[in-house]
């Protein structure tokens, strides 16, 4: 799907699978179900592939009754919004960092519907309180390249729009930019923290072994060095060819308007 949005191709099929949870009630209860009690991030994980093929199956197929349960998602999210955080964990037992890794992903559903972020002033607190001394976003020190990405996202995106703690996100920022710069390696791709050997997803082509780089560290550090460029508006940054390429949730932002 993200491959289609940044390629301007057009999905030719609907979604089929997300179509028994058009019902508003099913919705809510598909997500009250997911395994809350084992950790929140993976329920994050979850949350934004329905949200991605909801929303792209709407485009397809144009039913409304995808809307009515996307209303119902966000209700759900809404309702359940953690007071102290402003993250999600239903059952109580997840870290601030497990919650913030996980409703990363849904934050980026609200993005796409264009919907409004309750407590995002919660939310920026608890992501700068993850900071480790490194710079980096995990509290044991080394960073990761998920958990990087999911935390600068959520500074770049939400200090953007609310313009709340600007100077703290900027020296946040600024200290990250080093320490993410400092795991390149002479080849030009990244390393992610893990000791010993990984295998993003499980795909033998983005597999590694410890301090080599992998697709997907390099893909999501570039992603957090060019987001630090955008709210720094550092020159530098922003000149290479590269750059953020503006979509969300495999989809381009704001093009679903809930009704």
């Amino acid at each position: 799907m993200g491959a289609l949005a940044l390629l301007g191709g057009k999905h030719l099929y609907p979604i089929k699978w997300v179509h028994e949870f058009r019902d508003p009630a099913k919705m809510k209860k598909w997500i009250e179900t997911r395994p809350w009690e084992i950790n929140p991030w993976v329920v994050g994980n979850w949350s934004y592939d329905m949200g991605c093929a909801m929303g792209m199956d709407y485009l397809v197929t144009k039913n409304d009754r995808n809307l009515e349960a996307m209303n119902a998602y966000f209700e759900w999210y809404d309702k359940h919004q953690l007071k102290k955080t402003g993250w999600w964990e239903f059952k109580g037992q997840g870290t601030v960092s497990e919650q913030q890794y996980g409703g990363y992903h849904t934050l980026m559903v609200y993005r796409m519907f264009d919907r409004p972020v309750p407590r995002a002033e919660r939310m920026i607190e608890s992501s700068l309180s993850l900071q480790s001394r490194d710079g980096m976003f995990v509290r044991s020190g080394g960073g990761g390249c998920c958990e990087d990405m999911d935390v600068i996202d959520t500074l770049v995106s939400l200090g953007l729009a609310t313009d709340y703690k600007q100077e703290e996100i900027k020296e946040a920022l600024l200290k990250a930019l080093p320490a993410i710069l400092c795991k390149q390696n002479f080849d030009g791709g990244f390393y992610d923290k893990l000791k010993g050997s990984r295998a993003e997803f499980g795909w033998r082509l983005c597999s590694a072994r410890l301090g080599e780089s992998d697709l997907c560290s390099t893909l999501f550090q570039c992603f957090c060095i060019a987001l630090i460029g955008e709210f720094l508006d550092d020159k530098k940054i922003m000149d290479t060819k590269w750059h953020h390429h503006k979509t969300y949730c495999h989809c381009v932002k704001k093009r679903i308007k809930l009704k």
